[in-house]
């Protein structure tokens, strides 16, 4: 079973979607399966970002985006890690 989404390959902000309606107790038995550190995301402070992404595609988007290029841009590779 996907963590989340009906489309595990697909890039969207589903997760969010899915997190704010955990946390609303409006999930079905089977629907999502959260781990703690995904729970803490809706839970705590950082609940502004999973509400925004999850109203905002673009948003999550946008800053998957900028996030991803500052990985690349710092030379991030998989070997380094080895």
């Amino acid at each position: 079973m996907p963590f989340v989404s009906e489309d595990p390959d697909g890039f969207s902000n589903t997760y969010f979607k899915k997190l704010i309606k955990w946390n609303d107790r409006k999930v079905k038995l089977g629907e999502v399966a959260f781990i703690p550190t995904d729970v803490d995301l809706v839970v705590d402070e950082l609940r502004k970002y999973v509400t925004k992404f999850a109203k905002n595609k673009a948003a999550f988007f946008s800053s998957f985006t900028s996030a991803y290029q500052t990985i690349v841009d710092a030379g991030a590779t998989s070997v380094g890690r080895y």
